[in-house]
C-alpha cells in the first residue's frame, strides 16, 4: 500500500495503468485501486475481470453506473493478458477505455473527475483485502496522461510476456 504518492498523477483528470496478469481461474477480485478519502471511494479500480468475466472500471467514487464502464473482458485462464485502463478528460466529458492485449473491449463518457487526494494504491487487491487475484500481476505502470490506442497496442505487443517463475 503506497499513500498520497499518486495525487499529483490524478492532477490533470486523466491516467492510464497498464499490467500484464495472468489468472488461475476467475473470482471477485479487483487487480488495481487508487483509494480516495472516505469509504472505499473508488477514485480508480478496476476488475480484470471479476467473477462473472466482465471487467469494471470505476473512477471518480463508488460503484454505480454514472461512474463506471463495463463489458465483457475475453480473458483466458492460465494466460498472460496486457490490460491498460485509460481515463480522458476532453472538453469536459470523460472518456474512459480498456484494452486487452491491445484491443479496445470497453468504453464509454462518465463521471466528471478523479479524486485529487489518493490516500493508497492496492494492487492485486481490493480495499475490502478479500478479492486478491487468483493469479499473478507484472509489469504494473502508471501514466499521468491518457494514452493513445497505438502506444497501449505499442506496450501489448511486447516480444515477450512476463515469465513464469519457477521456485
Amino acid at each position: 500500500v503506497i499513500s498520497n504518492f499518486f495525487t499529483s498523477h490524478f492532477a490533470g483528470n486523466e491516467a492510464t495503468v497498464s499490467f500484464w496478469i495472468k489468472h488461475n481461474g476467475f473470482k471477485q477480485s479487483t487487480s488495481v485501486s487508487f483509494v480516495a478519502p472516505g469509504p472505499l471511494t473508488r477514485a480508480f479500480q478496476a476488475h480484470t475481470p471479476w467473477s462473472d468475466g466482465n471487467v469494471y472500471f470505476d473512477t471518480g467514487g463508488a460503484s454505480a453506473a454514472a461512474n463506471r464502464i463495463n463489458a465483457g473482458l475475453g480473458a483466458t485462464a492460465g494466460v498472460w493478458h496486457h490490460i491498460a485502463l485509460v481515463r480522458k478528460n476532453d472538453a469536459g466529458n470523460t472518456n474512459k477505455w480498456v484494452y486487452r492485449d491491445g484491443v479496445e473491449v470497453a468504453s464509454g463518457v462518465n463521471d466528471p473527475t478523479i479524486a485529487q487526494t489518493i490516500n493508497q494504491l492496492i494492487i492485486g487487491n481490493g480495499p475490502s483485502t478479500v478479492e486478491s487475484v487468483n493469479g499473478d500481476m507484472d509489469e504494473v505502470a502508471v501514466f499521468d496522461v491518457a494514452l493513445t490506442p497505438a502506444q497501449v497496442a505499442d506496450l501489448a505487443s511486447s516480444t515477450t510476456t512476463p515469465a513464469d517463475y519457477q521456485t
